[in-house]
């Protein structure tokens, strides 16, 4: 599948001090991408590099096949973007504000309604911005973006501040836009439980550096699987499991946790405390999820040597 943006060894540094650090980052036509990381990691550094808001230091950007640094413009026409909070003009109506740039891409008229119709604002239009919750300032942003109908779709954390049913109204959006209309979306944001249920790749960035990048699920299968044990006794189940190889914890008061290759182990480990003298009071399964791989990632690449 064809690469709609593809960088190579991209680097920048505030003030001598490196921000992001020697990025590769792969996003294939069609792809929902995930971008995470901790704070200060270098997301939002990294999209703004991408949008031509910063210059690299190093490296290269592609988009469309075409470098960022030569045919800037040309690529520009081709993304929407939405960067943290949407610049709106409170005092006018969604509609006055979508003919804003309406005028400036030089967009038909009948674009406005399309787009209030595609992010859920359609017979919202005539109210002024001033009086919309902030979940319907978030979608009026992201009509902004699709104005121009571009190719490449980047929001930095767009889910901001939104309730749970914005945050569905969001999924939903993002997924009809990547299906039904080809839209290829780098989507950055911190609630990990709403990106795992949209995105079909990630791409993990801490200090600086990518960590992981590829297949939602291949990076959740890299992990193995918890199991969590109500027992008697922590400090006895701990010795035993510990002695028999297991990588287990403490995780609160009577409860620990083993990591196993497959469901089918609990049974062995059950018999193995069990035959020892351990009173098992409950087992169950803790499956891996995207917030539990991304933490594992993270804490193994504190540990290196930057």
């Amino acid at each position: 599948m064809a690469e709609i943006v593809r960088t190579q060894q991209l680097s920048f540094s505030y003030n001598k001090t490196p921000v992001v650090r020697e990025v590769d980052l792969a996003i294939r036509a069609g792809d929902i991408y995930g971008f995470i990381g901790p704070n200060g990691a270098g997301k939002s550094t990294t999209i703004k590099l991408l949008l031509g808001l910063l210059t690299p230091h190093a490296g290269e950007i592609e988009i469309f096949g075409k470098s960022l640094r030569a045919e800037r413009m040309v690529i520009l026409r081709r993304i929407g973007a939405l960067v943290e909070m949407p610049s709106l003009y409170p005092h006018l109506t969604g509609e006055e504000n979508l003919e804003v740039l309406r005028r400036v891409y030089e967009a038909p008229r009948a674009r406005i309604a399309q787009v209030l119709e595609q992010v859920g604002l359609a017979g919202q239009e005539r109210k002024r911005v001033k009086a919309y919750s902030l979940g319907m300032k978030q979608r009026l942003g992201i009509a902004q973006t699709l104005m121009h109908e571009p190719q490449l779709l980047i929001l930095d954390e767009p889910a901001n501040g939104l309730d749970p049913e914005g945050m569905q109204e969001l999924r939903f959006f993002l997924r009809r836009m990547a299906n039904e209309h080809g839209l290829t979306i780098l989507i950055s944001s911190h609630i990990l439980s709403e990106l795992e249920q949209v995105v079909n790749r990630v791409g993990i960035i801490s200090k600086g550096r990518i960590r992981y990048q590829g297949a939602l699920e291949d990076l959740k299968q890299r992990e193995r699987a918890s199991l969590l044990i109500r027992v008697n006794s922590t400090e006895q189940s701990l010795a035993i499991l510990h002695s028999a190889s297991y990588k287990a914890k403490r995780v609160e008061e009577k409860t620990v946790s083993v990591q196993v290759e497959h469901g089918e182990d609990a049974a062995e480990v059950n018999e193995l405390l069990v035959r020892q003298g351990v009173l098992v009071y409950h087992l169950s399964m803790e499956q891996v999820n995207l917030e539990h791989a991304f933490l594992e990632l993270i804490k193994e690449g504190n540990g290196r040597t930057m």
